[in-house]
């Protein structure tokens, strides 16, 4: 049993539940993973907030689904920061640094974005876990490639990652 709210707790739970919270989106059928980490009052906003980071990629795929071609789309935190804790009310802001990635070889070049998940939390006393009652996007702080790279087409990515299995994933299908 979990002794109540954290601060550790809810920079886990940020890192954990908030900075996959897209690539989730990207690859459920429906938006019921939301369910055990979202406040039922926040459900359908967080859930369009979703939508709106991967509607215009799934839009792409359904308009243009050429031959049958692996897709990447994967999401991954890099850093947390836990900006408000209040034990006494349950409550605490997360904002979580992530890095996407999406290849698909008849779309274009892979593309990566960074951005800033910013989740609003409420402690759920009868389940002792995080819940998100209010998510925000803003995008960057972003970083460039280093000066000995370059950007892979999206036919040397899905050679270079034949086998790969994405990491994290609990709903939907992998590639």
């Amino acid at each position: 049993m979990v002794a109540g709210p954290t601060r550790e707790s809810a920079a886990r739970f940020g890192a954990e539940v908030v900075g996959r919270l897209e690539q989730e989106a990207f690859w459920a059928r429906d938006d019921t993973f939301l369910t055990p980490v979202v406040s039922p009052a926040a459900h359908d906003d967080v859930a369009g907030v979703l939508d709106t980071r991967v509607g215009e990629v799934r839009w792409a795929i359904a308009t243009f689904p050429g031959p049958a071609r692996r897709t990447w789309f994967v999401a991954a935190p890099l850093a947390v920061e836990v900006a408000a804790f209040d034990p006494g009310a349950g409550t605490a802001q997360v904002r979580v640094w992530v890095v996407s990635v999406f290849s698909r070889e008849d779309l274009g070049p892979p593309e990566t974005r960074f951005s800033t998940e910013q989740a609003d939390l409420v402690w759920d006393a009868a389940t002792d876990a995080w819940r998100i009652t209010g998510l925000s996007t803003t995008i960057g702080p972003s970083a460039a490639l280093a000066d000995d790279e370059k950007a892979s087409t999206p036919a040397e990515l899905d050679a270079a990652l034949t086998g790969h299995r994405l990491i994290g994933l609990t709903v939907g299908e992998t590639p």
